[in-house]
């Protein structure tokens, strides 16, 4: 037998201990040995083991409770025990082989005998062990395909790594699966993106339209009273409220403390500031542009003059 196995030696009989440890050790096994059935318990649920060799007659915790704990409890029920009885308690025995143990050996047993059976003890466990741990990747699988059903193909999500390692047909299926969702997952990104792309586009388009009306909106405010650079305000402060709830339905505003309000409230100053003076440079030049209203004429008139005034026209006859 290649693969070597764990054992744990119960017996409060020291000579005993050493004998089976011995071996145990001899066929080139793992063996820790304890002298009570409460030492081998909780032995048992702090490390792992393939098997267990257990005297019957023990003071305090015998054989059979231990039997009778191991199977109560779910994490050590399925390591096989072989009980140490004598030759002469053949009763005692079968009474642990109905608790649970898997074999018996008689306390003056031969080494041939001893290594048939505690070999042919761990072949069944290594058997169960695989059989059990087969069982878990079919689950696995299995939840997978639930997943992949209810229409998420992230690979990361199905669990399949463990699995896609095995040499068998499990193991092909498990890539054929995983390679299956991950080509999924990657067609169904790129539409994501396509059509965020879209989206952000559409809006660009909308805001684009409602910024491109500042212009034939600041036009039109020429014939009427409305101060056009006022209309061009209201312009863009519904842009910015389009803008708003274009956030809000995405789902992508910021709070309040990441909003940067001193560099809005700068921004918001300078170009009032350039307004100003852009009306200000505007209005001497092209009066009906900026000017409007009744006194609209009279301010014409008045710029006219001063435009006269401030470059004379040549005559024939007159030196400068």
């Amino acid at each position: 037998m290649s693969r070597k196995g764990r054992i744990l030696v119960v017996d409060d009989t020291r000579t005993m201990r050493l004998k089976l440890a011995a071996a145990a050790t001899a066929l080139g096994h793992q063996c820790h040995s304890v002298g009570s059935g409460g030492e081998g318990l909780e032995y048992m649920r702090a490390n792992p083991v393939d098997a267990v060799l257990l005297d019957v007659v023990m003071p305090e915790m015998d054989g059979f409770d231990v039997l009778r704990a191991m199977k109560s409890d779910p994490a050590l029920r399925d390591i096989p025990v072989i009980v140490i009885s004598s030759l002469d308690d053949t009763g005692s025995a079968v009474k642990a082989i109905e608790l649970g143990a898997e074999d018996f050996l008689p306390k003056s047993f031969d080494a041939v005998i001893f290594r048939a059976r505690v070999n042919t003890l761990l072949e069944k466990k290594y058997v169960r062990d695989a059989e059990v741990d087969y069982l878990k990747q079919v689950q696995k699988l299995a939840r997978a395909a639930q997943i992949l059903k209810i229409g998420n193909y992230n690979p990361s999500k199905l669990g399949l790594g463990e699995i896609s390692q095995r040499h068998d047909a499990l193991g092909d299926l498990a890539r054929v699966f995983a390679d299956a969702a991950q080509k999924v997952y990657e067609r169904e990104r790129r539409l994501r993106q396509s059509i965020k792309t879209l989206r952000g586009g559409f809006g660009l388009i909308v805001l684009g339209i409602i910024w491109g009306l500042v212009a034939p909106l600041s036009r039109m405010a020429s014939g009427l009273e409305a101060h056009p650079f006022g209309m061009a305000f209201w312009v863009s402060l519904l842009s910015g409220v389009c803008c708003i709830a274009w956030s809000v339905a995405k789902g992508t505003v910021p709070k309040p403390r990441e909003i940067p309000w001193g560099y809005f409230l700068a921004y918001a100053l300078l170009g009032a500031r350039g307004e100003h003076h852009l009306h200000h440079h505007r209005s001497g030049r092209i009066p009906r542009l900026c000017v409007c209203g009744p006194h609209a004429g009279r301010a014409a008139e008045l710029v006219a003059l001063r435009r006269s005034v401030a470059r004379p026209r040549w005559c024939p006859g007159h030196t400068l």
